[in-house]
């Protein structure tokens, strides 16, 4: 989605591809009627993702990052929080 900056917070609109910061994350997809990701691994099940692009603007760059979080889905965080849980 690059309509604007992934930061809920942020009204910037996505323009130019030379300003801020592109992020092209894994998704994991959840088939109706599927266990979910794990259990679908350890049974042998292939698993299913999709490839999407987050954008966020310059300044939002400089303080977060994109990620994805099971039960939340894509969520900008902010880096000192991310560096720290890694």
């Amino acid at each position: 989605m690059l309509a604007k900056c992934a930061n809920p917070d942020c009204p910037k609109a996505f323009l130019y591809l030379r300003e801020g910061k592109l992020f092209h994350l894994r998704i994991p997809v959840q088939e109706s009627g599927q266990s979910d990701q794990a259990a679908d691994i350890a049974s042998g099940s292939a698993v299913r993702d999709r490839m999407e692009f987050f954008w966020l603007c310059d300044y939002c760059s400089e303080r977060m990052t994109v990620v994805w979080k099971s039960g939340q889905g894509i969520t900008a965080m902010p880096l000192k929080r991310f560096k720290a849980a890694s």
